[in-house]
C-alpha cells in the first residue's frame, strides 16, 4: 500500500467503517430494547446500553484477536508505571475541566441555536429509569463497559491506525474530530472533541490502552455516574467543578514531562515525529 494509500485509509475510510460498526452496535442495542419494552424502552436505558456495552465489547474483541490478518496495527495493552496511572487520572480531570468551562462558555452564547441546543443536551442527560435496577444497570454501563467500548474503537483502533502515518499530534486531533462526531448532539460534539484530543494524549504517552480506558471510567463517574447513584449537594458539586478545572493546567505541565519521558520509555517509536517526505517517491525537498 503506498503512502497516500494509508492516508486516505488511515485517516477517512477506515474511521467511518469503525464509525458504522459503533452505530450498528446501537442500533442492536435499541432494537432489542424496543423488542423488550416497545415504546417504553426510553424508560430502560439501563438495559439498553449495557446491551449496547457488552455486544460491543464482544464484537471489538473479534475485530482486535483477528487483526494479525489485517492492515490495522494492534493496541497495547499494559498494567503501566504508577505515574501513566497519575497521568490517567490527570487526563479525566483535565476532561472534566475542559468540559465544565466549554459548557460555561456555551451558556454565555445567547444565540437562539446555542440556547436550543443546550436544552435538548439538558433532555438528553435526563436520567429515565423506571427502577434502581435499571439505575445501577445504567451506572454500570455508563461507568465500567461504555468506556471500554469507546476506547477500543477510538484509541485502540483508530488512533492506533493514524498513528502509523508519522504524525502523532495529527493523529490525536483527526481521531479526536471522529470521537466528537459519534456523539452527534452538537453540544456534546464539542466538549467530545476535547476530551478526545486529552485522551489521545494520554494514549500517545503512555502507549496504552489500559490508561485511556482508566482514564475515561474516572471521567464517566465524575461527569455523570455518581449523580445516578448519589445525591449530590449543589455546592459540593460546584467545589468538586472547580477543583476539576484547577486540575487542568496540571495535566498540561504533566504532559510536558510524559513527553520527555516517552522518548526515553519508546525510542524506538521516535520515527514517529520523523518526516513527512519520507515515504512519497518522488517528492524531495
Amino acid at each position: 500500500m503506498s503512502y497516500r494509500s494509508k492516508w486516505l485509509y488511515y485517516f477517512l475510510v477506515g474511521p467511518i467503517l469503525f464509525m458504522i460498526l459503533y452505530s450498528v452496535i446501537i442500533s442492536i442495542a435499541v432494537a432489542a430494547g424496543y423488542s423488550m419494552y416497545a415504546d417504553n424502552y426510553n424508560s430502560h436505558m439501563g438495559v439498553v446500553t449495557v446491551i449496547e456495552g457488552f455486544v460491543g465489547i464482544g464484537v471489538m474483541t473479534v475485530v482486535l484477536l483477528i487483526k494479525r490478518y489485517m492492515i490495522w496495527p494492534r493496541p497495547r495493552w499494559a498494567v503501566g508505571k504508577p505515574y501513566d496511572w497519575a497521568f490517567a487520572f490527570l487526563g479525566s480531570m483535565a476532561m472534566l475541566g475542559v468540559s465544565i468551562a466549554y459548557m460555561n462558555m456555551m451558556d454565555m452564547i445567547k444565540l437562539k441555536a446555542v440556547q436550543k441546543s443546550l436544552e435538548q443536551y439538558s433532555e438528553m442527560i435526563e436520567v429515565s429509569s423506571v427502577s434502581k435496577t435499571d439505575m445501577y444497570m445504567q451506572f454500570f454501563a455508563i461507568v465500567i463497559l461504555i468506556p471500554i467500548l469507546e476506547e477500543m474503537i477510538f484509541r485502540g483502533v483508530i488512533l492506533a491506525g493514524m498513528m502509523e502515518l508519522n504524525r502523532p499530534y495529527l493523529a490525536v486531533f483527526g481521531s479526536a474530530v471522529f470521537f466528537g462526531a459519534m456523539h452527534v448532539q452538537p453540544i456534546q460534539v464539542g466538549y467530545a472533541i476535547l476530551s478526545g484530543v486529552i485522551l489521545g494524549l494520554v494514549y500517545y504517552y503512555t502507549q496504552n490502552l489500559c490508561m485511556t480506558i482508566l482514564s475515561h471510567m474516572v471521567f464517566n463517574f465524575f461527569g455523570n455516574g455518581m449523580f445516578l447513584i448519589f445525591d449530590i449537594p449543589e455546592r459540593a458539586a460546584t467545589t468538586l467543578s472547580w477543583v476539576q478545572m484547577g486540575l487542568l493546567p496540571c495535566f498540561f505541565v504533566a504532559a510536558y514531562f510524559m513527553a520527555k519521558k516517552r522518548r526515553e520509555r519508546f525510542p524506538g517509536k521516535e520515527a514517529e515525529t520523523g518526516d513527512f517526505n519520507r515515504d512519497l517517491p518522488g517528492r524531495h525537498t
